[in-house]
């Protein structure tokens, strides 16, 4: 689009965030609005709604609680709002990307173990609950899927949290450095830039460099006598006419 491609990808990201975030607010109004008596059916026939968001807050709130359920349902706000902030800062995305991992794994393993703590009810957790704890169930039984699904969920945490600390460490080391530098405790030393031309170029020209053999190959070109090549060539010339 000729409108988007004179914008320049940091006002892209900022646009994005943008979106994210407005998305996320509507999303959490319309599950804090929502209304059970809001069904697919009774929005669509008579377009009669309740929730605050209007008929797609509604269908919105309604489709996440059946998916997720009424716990979550708030996750996919969150995860936007959270996506949303770090596009509108212009924030790094790999950090994020690694706590979405982990949060959805977590997510799923959670979802699944209190199916089946809950006695299989699929009110708090929904449909993606009750299909991970049906299936740890069938697989490895009521308690080893309670087991397996418990064990996946703190194996998760403890990644989280040396993540985490990782993370921390990096960045207060990197503020250390940045203090340092800025009160002169530390000194940066400009260095050249060790620049070596390949062997197989005999001219170099970004940095001036010139092999021998392109030295010698230049003088014998310029040595050369061309006009009495010229003279011996129309002499040839007319001797074959």
């Amino acid at each position: 689009m000729p409108l988007l491609g004179r914008v320049s990808v940091r006002r892209k990201y900022q646009i994005l965030g943008l979106c994210l975030l407005s998305i996320a607010l509507l999303l959490i109004l319309a599950l804090t609005s929502r209304d059970p008596r809001d069904t697919t059916a009774d929005v669509i026939g008579s377009g009669s709604v309740r929730n605050q968001a209007g008929v797609l807050g509604a269908l919105a709130a309604s489709g996440l609680n059946v998916a997720f359920g009424s716990l979550g349902a708030w996750a996919v706000p969150l995860l936007l709002l959270a996506w949303g902030w770090n596009r509108l800062r212009l924030h790094a995305a790999g950090e994020l990307w690694i706590k979405t991992g982990l949060g959805t794994a977590a997510f799923l393993s959670g979802s699944g173990l209190i199916f089946l703590l809950g006695g299989e009810n699929q009110a708090w957790v929904g449909a993606t609950g009750g299909w991970i704890g049906r299936l740890a169930a069938r697989l490895l039984g009521t308690i080893g899927g309670e087991l397996f699904l418990g064990t996946g969920l703190v194996i998760v945490g403890v990644v989280a949290l040396f993540v985490s600390q990782f993370v921390t460490r990096g960045v207060g080391l990197a503020n250390t450095v940045r203090e340092e530098l800025r009160s002169g405790t530390l000194v940066r030393l400009p260095v050249r830039e060790l620049a070596m031309p390949r062997r197989t170029l005999m001219i170099y020209r970004d940095q001036g460099y010139m092999s021998e053999a392109a030295r010698e190959l230049i003088g014998i070109v310029r040595a050369f006598n061309w006009r009495n090549l010229a003279h011996i060539d129309s002499h040839e010339r007319s001797a074959k006419a």
